[in-house]
């Protein structure tokens, strides 16, 4: 087994550990699009799926820069992941960071547009970013 796999497993295993003696989180009536998509699993994008999950949660409890350092993390583990840069465009648009908001986008369309509801997803926040045309 490769350093990285051990060290992604460690990772999953110590937040796994984490999660449990934080106790149960209370039920969440979430408008966040789950982490689901198309690509093949591998434990770099279970490993990104689950900074993903956190910064979610974080996202929800209000917790904007650790939401952020999560979804960075996840783009940071697997690049290929573009649920991670739907995140980062979403939350740099709700936190008024503009500048930083279309290149997040053009990723995540780049790696999530053959996706339906994906598809779906960016272009609403895509047309909740740009005014309407005259």
């Amino acid at each position: 087994m490769s350093l990285i796999k051990i060290s992604l497993l460690f990772f999953l295993g110590l937040l796994l550990v984490v999660g449990c003696a934080t106790g149960p989180r209370r039920p969440r009536g979430s408008r966040l699009p789950p982490v689901v998509s198309a690509s093949p699993r591998s434990p770099e994008r279970e490993a990104s799926n689950v900074y993903i999950e956190t910064g979610k949660n974080f996202l929800e409890d209000g917790h904007y820069s650790r939401a952020i350092d999560s979804f960075q993390e996840a783009i940071n583990v697997d690049p290929s992941n573009g649920v991670g840069f739907y995140y980062m465009a979403w939350i740099k648009y709700k936190m008024g960071e503009y500048d930083q908001v279309e290149n997040y986008l053009s990723r995540a369309e780049d790696l999530l547009g053959g996706d339906k509801a994906w598809k779906d997803r960016l272009e609403e926040l895509r047309s909740e970013i740009s005014p309407p045309s005259l």
